[in-house]
């Protein structure tokens, strides 16, 4: 019964979510040229001599990826403050949704983090759930009014 409760969640998420704007590229003549580089050469040229070099150049690697795509992992924050500031349901009343605020702050103040929870409405005791954190904001995945639109995602373009 939980896999049915899920698998009708995950559907009717699906059926909420907007379609992306961006196209796929399927088709491979249409990437430029490109070479990957040798993963077992060092960044000054040398080549891995043997398996006791490879944590050295898994750590340069790692560091290319901090300064490259991700950044580096912030300091442990001074707490974790989390508290649910809405909740109903959502999914044609298969999935209830509860709106979560986290700051890294006891006091509540500076940056924070909303968060979905979407969990089955029909379920009694501990569920899967269904935990919704986006880069376009959470507003793309459920479309239900009382989702919070942050400012900090809209761009004049979008027309909001």
């Amino acid at each position: 019964m939980k896999q049915i409760i899920l698998t009708l969640s995950m559907a009717a998420l699906a059926a909420h979510m907007p379609a992306l704007a961006r196209p796929v590229n399927y088709d491979e003549s249409k990437v430029a040229p490109y070479t990957l580089e040798d993963p077992l050469t060092f960044a000054d040229g040398t080549k891995l001599r043997s398996p006791d070099e490879w944590p050295r150049r898994r750590a340069e690697i790692l560091d290319i990826f901090a300064r490259e795509m991700y950044g580096v992992e912030p300091p442990k924050p001074e707490a974790v403050v989390t508290e649910i500031v809405e909740s109903g349901e959502t999914l044609a009343g298969l999935g209830i949704r509860e709106q979560v605020r986290m700051w890294f702050k006891a006091d509540k103040s500076g940056p924070h983090v909303d968060w979905i929870v979407v969990r089955p409405s029909m379920a009694k005791g501990p569920v899967p759930v269904i935990v919704l954190l986006n880069y376009y904001g959470n507003h793309e995945f459920l479309t239900d009014k009382e989702v919070f639109v942050s400012e900090a995602w809209l761009t004049e373009r979008e027309g909001w």
